[in-house]
């Protein structure tokens, strides 16, 4: 019940191979692909503090043109169905709807320290008007991002990167928010990231 006046995102982390969902028996959409997370924008369909009605179909070939990775032929455990997490989150009418964090490398092909931040904005895009980047621990400065076209876009610097390995396996945290024209949080994620490139040289 406290989750009434904001909007509810239903995750699939992957569903393999083809899946249809339906909330109370109203068919929220599709997804195919087995190994991609997707997510389905609910409200309209939830009944706040009542019983709800999750409803998955999934249709899983095994045939030469469905991609299978690694399952036939070979010794690994088949995969099929709901194989990964399904979680619930709540958001106001803006958020932050994919991130990606790169690693970037100078000429050597080494990681420097700089690492590029790209994100995706979903629900009402227009009432943001800046991001900002922060460091928990201090590991990097500040970094306002650009907004454009519900993306945004920067490179922040670690000065001292260290970088991650299987021996030291680093994390970097880090918060994102995105903010409106008096400075109020709009959508708060926090994640993490680390330092690696693998290149072919």
């Amino acid at each position: 019940a406290d989750w009434k006046g904001q909007r509810v995102l239903l995750h699939f982390g992957a569903v393999d191979w083809h899946a249809t969902v339906w909330l109370n028996g109203v068919r929220l959409g599709e997804h195919e692909g087995g190994y991609s997370e997707f997510r389905f924008d609910v409200t309209g369909a939830l009944r706040i503090g009542g019983r709800n009605v999750l409803t998955v179909r999934v249709l899983d070939v095994t045939d030469p043109e469905t991609p299978i990775g690694k399952q036939v032929p070979s010794w690994y455990t088949s995969t099929s169905g709901i194989w990964q997490p399904v979680w619930l989150e709540t958001t106001g009418d803006t958020w932050l709807s994919s991130l990606r964090i790169k690693p970037l490398a100078g000429p050597d092909q080494a990681p420097d320290g700089r690492v590029e931040i790209g994100a995706s904005l979903g629900g009402r895009t227009d009432l943001v008007r800046r991001a900002i980047v922060e460091s928990k621990d201090k590991s990097f400065q500040r970094l306002e991002l650009t907004v454009r076209d519900a993306h945004l876009q920067g490179v922040l610097i670690v000065s001292e990167p260290r970088f991650w390995t299987p021996d030291t396996p680093n994390l970097y945290p880090i918060r994102i928010r995105l903010l409106d024209d008096r400075g109020s949080d709009l959508d708060v994620v926090h994640t993490y990231f680390g330092i690696r490139t693998i290149a072919w040289a």
